[in-house]
């Protein structure tokens, strides 16, 4: 399930935030405090209101239990166009939450903004993330040459995209 998140989701994003495992191929850096995590929660709420930001907490059905974060990086509307990215903990990795997630955000891109196309990148040696991005019906595009820099480290990505099919977006 994808909702909105809010400074009381602090400790859940906190948790996730400060693993370097999870962090790895992130362009943030890792949180070192958990008043990090709310000042960036406090900004997604601000978001929220005043620029309406597309980026929902990622929550398990059954629990209700916050595990990462999925929507969109970037839309440029003038072209129809959006980045997706998404953060899953640790301790949910590989069992399809991303996946699921990242569907949902795709679908909600075509079918509700009316995008395109819709875009993603992952650090090229980032083979779940790639994984993710193939099963949602992504296609790789190609590879971006020190595209990021994550901790001081030029990083090279894959860029990922789908266009909208028919019924699906403004084409």
């Amino acid at each position: 399930m994808l909702r909105a998140l809010g400074v009381e989701d602090a400790d859940a994003v906190y948790a996730y935030a400060r693993d370097p495992a999870v962090t790895e191929f992130v362009t943030w850096e890792p949180h070192t405090s958990i008043e990090q995590t709310v000042l960036y929660l406090m900004t997604v709420e601000t978001a929220y209101r005043d620029a309406g930001l597309l980026e929902w907490g990622v929550t398990l059905a059954g629990s209700g239990e916050l595990i990462g974060t999925c929507g969109f990086a970037r839309l440029e509307l003038d072209h129809a166009r959006g980045e997706i990215g998404y953060v899953v903990g640790r301790a949910h990795a590989g069992q399809g939450y991303a996946t699921e997630a990242a569907a949902a955000v795709l679908r909600y891109g075509f079918a509700e903004i009316g995008l395109h196309r819709i875009e993603a990148q992952c650090v090229v040696d980032n083979a779940a993330s790639a994984r993710v991005l193939e099963k949602i019906g992504m296609r790789c595009e190609g590879v971006l040459a020190s595209r990021v820099r994550i901790r001081g480290r030029s990083r090279d990505v894959k860029m990922f995209a789908r266009l909208a099919r028919a019924g699906e977006g403004h084409g």
